[in-house]
């Protein structure tokens, strides 16, 4: 018979949560290279691959989308 310690055991957090800390740092990221999508309009500078695919991510996880690959 093994013992469990319950006052070790700490709340990691719900699915809700989760999705919402996900949410928040998507807005994050999304307010952060903004700058780079309004240069690539006004001035023509290019925005790299890799934050185009990123802020894809993002905005997929701020408008709901579901991104399941098979």
């Amino acid at each position: 018979m093994s013992l469990i310690k319950l006052n070790a055991l700490e709340k990691i957090g719900s699915v809700a949560e989760d999705g919402e800390l996900l949410r928040t740092k998507a807005v994050a990221y999304l307010q952060s290279t903004d700058w780079q999508v309004i240069a690539k309009y006004e001035r023509a500078r290019p925005i790299p691959d890799d934050v185009m695919q990123k802020r894809k991510a993002a905005l997929d996880i701020v408008s709901g989308v579901s991104n399941v690959e098979t």
